[in-house]
C-alpha cells in the first residue's frame, strides 16, 4: 500500500472500518511508499523510543521542539484544561513560532501568564495546519498564508489580543486538577489528574511527592485508593487552583518548566 491510494473498506465490527487493500487499477504514478523520518522535521533531533518496550519513536526534544511547544499550549488552552477561547491553533503557532519577531513570545508554558500587548501587537507568523502541521498556502499567490494575527492594519489591537489577555485572566481560578491535566504529563489524563489534586493539593507537593508516593494514588498506572499522610483514605473533590498555586503563580512557572511535556515532574 502506498500513500496516494485508493483503498477498499468494509465494516469491521459495529464501528472501526477495516482496509482490505489498494484499489491498484486506479494508481496514476504519483503514489509513494511511506519512508519513517529519522529526525524530527521541525528541530531535527534524532527520532528514538521515550522508554523501554515502546514501539513508537518520538522527538526528544521536549525542552525546545517548537512544534512540542505548539501543540502543548493549543492543548493547555482547549476547554478541558485552561478553556482560553482565544488562544486557538493559530494563536498558539503566533505565540511560539513567529515569523517576527525572531524570540517567539512563549518559550514554554511559564510564560504564558507573563504575555503583555506589547508583545503581541508585532507578532507576524505563518497559518499552519491543525491536523499536518504543516504551512497552509495563500490559494491566490500560492505562497505560505501569512497573518498580523494580534494587531489590525493600524497596528491596533484586535479584538483577539484584548479576549486572549482577559481568557487568561480568568484561567488562573481554573481547579488545579484541570491545570495539571494541561501539563502534558504523558499518562497523567483527567482522571489522574484529578486523583493527583484530591491527594496532593498543592503543585508544588507533587513536584518533591517520590515515585512510591505518586505510584500510590489512585488513577496513576500502579496505585490504589489514594491515602492522606496519616494512612487512611483520602476523599473529596479536586481542591480549587486557589489553594493549590494557580496558573501565573510561582508554583505554576516551575511546574511547567519541570514537566515540559517529558512525562515526569523532575528535570
Amino acid at each position: 500500500m502506498l500513500i496516494g491510494d485508493t483503498v477498499v473498506l468494509r465494516k469491521a465490527g459495529e464501528i472501526i472500518p477495516e482496509i482490505l487493500g489498494p484499489v491498484v487499477d486506479l494508481r496514476d504514478g504519483s503514489e509513494r511508499e511511506f519512508v519513517m523520518p529519522a529526525n524530527c522535521p521541525d528541530c531535527g533531533s534524532e527520532l528514538r523510543p521515550m522508554a523501554e518496550g515502546d514501539v513508537d519513536l518520538r522527538c526528544p526534544n521536549a525542552r525546545s521542539c517548537p512544534a512540542q511547544l505548539r501543540e502543548r499550549i493549543f492543548y493547555l488552552a482547549g476547554r478541558k484544561c485552561l478553556d482560553v477561547e482565544a488562544l486557538g491553533y493559530v494563536a498558539a503557532t503566533a505565540l511560539t513560532q513567529p515569523l517576527e519577531p525572531a524570540e517567539p513570545p512563549l518559550r514554554d508554558e511559564g510564560d504564558l501568564f507573563d504575555l503583555t500587548i506589547e508583545q503581541l501587537l508585532p507578532i507576524k507568523s505563518v497559518v499552519r495546519d491543525m491536523d499536518t502541521g504543516l504551512p497552509k498556502l495563500d490559494p491566490e499567490t500560492g505562497e505560505e498564508k501569512v497573518v498580523t494575527f494580534f494587531a489590525n492594519l493600524k497596528g491596533e489591537p484586535k479584538k483577539t489580543a484584548v479576549a486572549l489577555l482577559e481568557n487568561l485572566a480568568a484561567a488562573r481560578q481554573r481547579p488545579l486538577a484541570r491545570i495539571i491535566a494541561g501539563l502534558s504529563i504523558r499518562h497523567v489524563g483527567p482522571v489522574a489528574a484529578a486523583a493527583l489534586a484530591r491527594e496532593f493539593r498543592d503543585l508544588d507537593r507533587i513536584a518533591a511527592a517520590s515515585e512510591e508516593e505518586l505510584a500510590a494514588v489512585e488513577g496513576s498506572d500502579q496505585g490504589s485508593r489514594p491515602r492522606s499522610s496519616s494512612g487512611s483514605p483520602r476523599t473529596g473533590t479536586a481542591p480549587s487552583s486557589r489553594n493549590g498555586a494557580p496558573p501565573g503563580s510561582a508554583s505554576w512557572r516551575r511546574a511547567a518548566r519541570r514537566t515540559r511535556g517529558r512525562g515526569r515532574w523532575r528535570g
